[in-house]
């Protein structure tokens, strides 16, 4: 399954998804191993992280680059447990499932711009990513794509033959 319960057997349906539960959604849902192993080189992961094998093989493949840690010049981190915003969740999901590499410095803007959202200009950086999850219809875009409300908050979506599950109000969607 792309979704897991915690250890105690909750779901946590009200809870904010965190960017850690997003990447390992993104490469269980691309059917994707996090085979690389290398440290990924972020102050807040650590080999005994449920989800570094996750974020190590992001890091390794430039899927992910992380952010400078609060109150530092240099040390970067990931942040794992932080709620995701919405443009980060898409850029995510966009590069484990097409295996692009943000490493080289690319700051995204879309090539093929369609303007579906007033709020996603040509130039942003994940223009080409919530472009790509509109064009295959993996975000609602109120005109009959089926999209299924589950209990307090969220939804399930579906497409290349895999569920994705997102909860926690605006958090995700």
């Amino acid at each position: 399954g792309v979704v897991e319960g915690y250890g105690d057997g909750t779901y946590g349906m009200a809870d904010p998804v965190t960017r850690a539960q997003v990447l390992k959604m993104a490469y269980r849902g691309a059917d994707r191993a996090a085979a690389i192993t290398a440290n990924p080189g972020f102050d807040d992961v650590t080999s005994e992280d449920w989800f570094y094998s996750y974020i190590a093989d992001a890091k390794s493949n430039g899927y992910v680059k992380g952010k400078l840690c609060e109150g530092s010049a240099a040390s970067m981190c990931f942040f794992p447990n932080e709620p995701v915003n919405r443009y980060e969740a898409a850029k995510m999901v966009y590069a484990v499932f097409n295996d692009a590499d943000y490493s080289d410095g690319r700051t995204g803007g879309c090539a093929l711009f369609t303007g579906v959202f007033p709020d996603v200009k040509q130039n942003d950086w994940f223009c080409e990513s919530v472009n790509w999850l509109a064009e295959i219809e993996a975000i609602w875009l109120d005109r009959g794509v089926s999209i299924q409300t589950s209990g307090v908050s969220g939804y399930e979506v579906s497409f290349n033959s895999q569920t994705l599950n997102y909860f926690g109000g605006n958090q995700v969607g």
